[in-house]
């Protein structure tokens, strides 16, 4: 009886053992697989920022492109408006236009 009762302590001792490697192996799997989506995360998390990095310059390069063409179009009007000008005093001091209508 007392073999029995060795042989039962020592499976037991082994299926412990086993069930202890088990476990850990279980557990180091779950912090890797933790760590992986973490990695992952952080790696969207980083992917995310640089397109907002992007995003961000490209509005600020759009708005310089609309800022220059406001003022192409400001100095555009501006001449017109010279050239207009210009050419009512011609007229108005040639006598082409009366004094009312200025």
């Amino acid at each position: 009886m007392e073999e029995t009762a060795e042989n039962k302590f020592s499976a037991s001792l082994e299926y412990s053992k086993i069930y202890s490697s088990y476990v850990s192996s279980w557990q180091k799997n779950a912090k890797a697989s933790k760590d992986a989506k973490k990695e992952v995360a952080l790696a969207a998390v980083a992917e995310n920022s640089n397109s907002i990095n992007k995003l961000v310059k490209t509005v600020i390069e759009l708005k310089e492109v609309q800022a220059k063409k406001c003022e192409i179009l400001r100095r555009h009007c501006h001449k017109t408006e010279q050239y207009y000008e210009e050419r009512m005093k011609l007229w108005w001091s040639n006598g082409f236009i009366s004094d009312d209508f200025i």
